[in-house]
């Protein structure tokens, strides 16, 4: 999922100066830039920097981590395989989560250099201040990506709830800032309660108001907004887990258009198709996901992103943060990418494939089916050539 503009196929009949890199850089910029002009009919705001470049990094590779402690533990395991040191097993519980977190920072680094591949060879050369002006740069573009998308959803989370819920005057939420948000709000409460913690007993809800609850809602993170109609059994957390109508809205703001009919993704059956056939304009088909080569395929850490800044917006808080009313943003993110990709054995695997199968579905219908099709033509044609191929 790389933004660096994809150079096209050289024209065998054409004598080229191979030695001009920059020109041919160049070129391939002029053509991303005209394409994307074209698609979106306006001229881009901003022109192909490192920054913009940088945008990509908190919704594709990491919302929380630096770009620096990424890079630093990719040379933790080039120093410590060039002097033969190898982990040791994990045996406490301290040691999983140290090579779990590891594991989640590598791969991490996998994902950056697909959005930004310079940064190998800039980590080759013994001057690092020309990588660390580069790191600066991409960092204040991821940085202010998530600005964006989370200022944007003050306003879009606001709007769903009121309509969805057909809330008064008293009740509604602002759409300029978050203060009657959290757990102080009945809807908000609700969503942001985990599944096995009853919201409507009246008592409950007072306690987790008051500080004064047996129960710690912060210790869960099986939230009922992240449940496919808020609904979920705390006897088996992964049915219906990040299958919320709530989260493709998100999802949709962010990476397809800011404009969304809330009403396209609720009430649809769990497993079943979208029911409404969603219409794309061609401006909405240079949207964010394109730009981004996402080609139809929804990640861990996409889904992560998207639930982090959900349940962001239904806090009541002013400002970001990692950590608000003890609820930790950034361990909240590490766990859904841990869901997804620590994955111990085929079972677990399989579940998380569907689900991710599931969101392709939901979010890209179109490209779901044409996806498939001609691969089953491919397979069907490969067979019968290598039956007729046989004596």
């Amino acid at each position: 999922m790389s933004l660096s503009p994809t150079p096209s196929q050289p024209d065998p009949t054409t004598s080229h100066n191979l030695g001009d890199e920059n020109a041919a850089l160049r070129r391939q910029l002029q053509d991303t830039q005209e394409e994307l002009r074209e698609a979106t009919q306006e001229v881009p705001k901003r022109p192909f920097t490192t920054r913009t470049l940088g945008r990509a990094i908190r919704r594709l590779v990491s919302c929380f981590e630096s770009i620096s402690s990424l890079t630093a533990e990719a040379d933790r395991r080039v120093i410590a395989a060039a002097e033969g040191i190898v982990d040791p097993p994990p045996i406490t519980d301290e040691d999983v989560e140290l090579a779990t977190a590891r594991n989640r920072t590598f791969t991490g680094y996998q994902l950056l250099i697909e959005v930004a591949p310079q940064i190998p060879d800039l980590m080759k050369k013994p001057n690092s201040n020309e990588l660390k002006s580069y790191i600066k740069r991409l960092q204040a573009g991821a940085n202010s990506g998530r600005t964006d998308d989370n200022s944007r959803l003050k306003w879009e989370v606001a709007k769903w709830i009121n309509d969805a819920y057909k809330l008064g005057p008293a009740e509604r939420l602002s759409t300029e800032d978050r203060d009657n948000r959290g757990f102080q709000h009945d809807i908000c409460g609700e969503l942001l309660a985990p599944i096995d913690i009853d919201w409507n007993d009246l008592t409950v809800r007072e306690d987790i108001r008051n500080g004064t609850s047996e129960v710690n809602p912060n210790d869960s993170y099986f939230l009922r907004c992240l449940y496919h109609n808020g609904q979920g059994d705390p006897n088996n957390v992964e049915e219906g887990f990040l299958r919320s109508h709530w989260l493709l809205l998100v999802f949709h703001a962010i990476f397809l258009s800011p404009s969304v009919d809330e009403d396209q993704y609720r009430d649809e059956e769990l497993d079943g198709p979208p029911q409404k056939k969603r219409k794309i304009s061609a401006k909405a088909r240079s949207n964010v996901s394109t730009i981004l080569n996402m080609n139809g395929k929804i990640t861990g850490r996409v889904i992560a992103y998207v639930a982090v800044l959900f349940v962001f917006n239904l806090h009541d808080i002013s400002t970001w943060r990692e950590c608000h009313n003890g609820f930790s943003f950034d361990e909240f993110y590490n766990f859904i990418v841990d869901f997804f990709e620590d994955t111990p054995d085929a079972q677990s695997k399989a579940r998380v494939r569907s689900l991710l199968n599931w969101w392709n579905r939901k979010i890209f219908p179109h490209k779901a089916t044409a996806s498939s099709n001609p691969r089953q033509s491919r397979k069907k044609l490969a067979a019968q050539r290598a039956a007729a191929a046989r004596p």
